[in-house]
């Protein structure tokens, strides 16, 4: 109970920096990056929870889902990858700022929304059953 609880602290901190970093970073922008902190936060949420299975079933089902995100992901995203790269992050050759800050906002979510989402799974749920 007391990792649950301590895990739960630490998303709010960190998410609460995050949160501090959206706004002061760059006022202008500060709706785009929380719809792309939104964005990142989500799709941690479910790697999160495809990550840590509770129940054979869960684990039959987040399997057969993987496979076909995989296919997807290898197959077309990542032939898409590098035009995106460069028209997006690059400018004119030139880093682009704005479009790295926002690729952070992006990362930070993910990453902390999945971390947290495992750790709960895994150390709440999992020892409930």
């Amino acid at each position: 109970m007391l990792n649950i609880v301590a895990i739960n602290l630490t998303a709010i901190f960190f998410g609460t920096i995050l949160f501090v970093c959206l706004l002061k970073i760059d006022p202008n922008r500060i709706w785009l990056n929380l719809l792309i902190s939104l964005l990142g936060g989500l799709i941690g949420w479910v790697l999160g929870n495809v990550a840590s299975p509770v129940s054979p079933d869960e684990k039959q089902v987040f399997s057969e889902l993987a496979k076909v995100v995989a296919t997807f992901f290898s197959g077309y995203l990542l032939s898409k990858l590098d035009r995106f790269i460069e028209g997006v992050l690059f400018k004119n050759n030139q880093i682009d700022k704005n479009s790295w800050i926002s690729v952070c906002f992006f990362s930070s979510a993910l990453i902390l929304a999945s971390v947290t989402v495992f750790l709960n799974r895994t150390y709440g749920l999992k020892s409930i059953n």
